[in-house]
Order: structure tokens, then sequence, then C-alpha cells
């Protein structure tokens, strides 16, 4: 055979020996320009075709604690605690995953989703494969938050909210 032949193999040889050790990073700093409590609140399920249980809506309720509601297969609706996390890392072998969240929960298994936060049309969303949970803007997160608070009815005749913003309106109760 022929020396180029050799030559050539030797050199693919080392090139592929090179590339195997190089670690392949990549960066996504999205996670890091929401604050928790930009996070904190419902977020509903966007995409329907996902193979998860039939989740029907995630609440992130403080730092770690998350409140899964699925829809099981009665049809009756559960509501099952989990976890979830910001900037997660994952080794699986030699290779590293990073992702934005992560919701851990276990309905009839332990379930562990792990997706990317990305901001699209003035909403929040949550990619995980398939599935997409979307959070409205924050606006609507605080009346959201102002309409969460428990006040004794006896002690409230008349609740209003006021939203500086005029796209929102104000909301009386």
């Amino acid at each position: 055979m022929d020396s180029s032949f050799f030559k050539t193999l030797l050199c693919v040889g080392l090139l592929a020996l090179v590339l195997h050790s190089c670690k392949i990073e990549t960066s996504n700093d999205a996670a890091q320009d929401y604050a928790t409590a930009d996070l904190l609140g419902t977020w509903n399920v966007k995409t329907t075709a996902h193979k998860h249980p039939d989740i029907e809506s995630v609440k992130l309720v403080n730092d770690a604690v998350a409140e899964v509601v699925i829809k099981d297969l009665s049809g009756k609706q559960q509501q099952i605690s989990g976890k979830w996390e910001r900037n997660v890392k994952q080794s699986v072998g030699r290779m590293d995953f990073s992702f934005d969240f992560k919701l851990s929960y276990h309905y009839d298994h332990l379930y562990a989703l792990m997706g990317r936060i990305e901001e699209a049309d003035d909403n929040l969303t949550i990619s995980v494969g398939d599935l997409v949970l979307e959070k409205s803007t924050k606006k609507a997160f605080l009346l959201e938050s102002l309409l969460d608070i428990n006040i004794p009815s006896f002690a409230l005749r008349k609740f209003e909210v006021t939203i500086l913003d005029n796209s929102l309106g104000q909301a009386s109760l």
C-alpha cells in the first residue's frame, strides 16, 4: 500500500483523538436574566402533545417547592408536590448537560423534567422537549399574587387593585 494512505489514516486517527478529548460547552444565560420571583406562580401547559402524565399546570410556590396538577386516567385532577431547581448540571457518563430548569415529582414513579427558560410574546415559557409550560407577564403575576392573598371575608368589604398600566385595566372585588 501507498505511504500516503497510512499518513492520511494517521492524521484522521489523531484528529479523532483530539476531538474526542475536547469538551464542548455552550452558554445559555437566559435563566440568569430572571429572578426567582419572576418564576414563582402558576405555569399552564401550552402544548398538549406530551408523553408525561396529563399535566394541567405547575405552581412554583417558593425556592424549591412545586405543586403539579395532573389529570389521572379517570379524569380527576390530583395535586402532587414536587421540587424545582434552576441552573442544573447533570452528568451522564463523561457527558455533562446543563439546563435552566428542573422539575421533579413522584406520580407512579419519579419524573424529572429538565428544560430551558425562554421569553416570547411577553410570556415566559419553560420548554421540556415537547412539553411547554407558559406563564404570563410579570404584570399578570402581580395581579395573581395580590388576588391570592388570604384575607377573611368579614374584614374585607371592598378590595380594589389598581394597575398603573392601562393595558390590564382595573379589577375590583
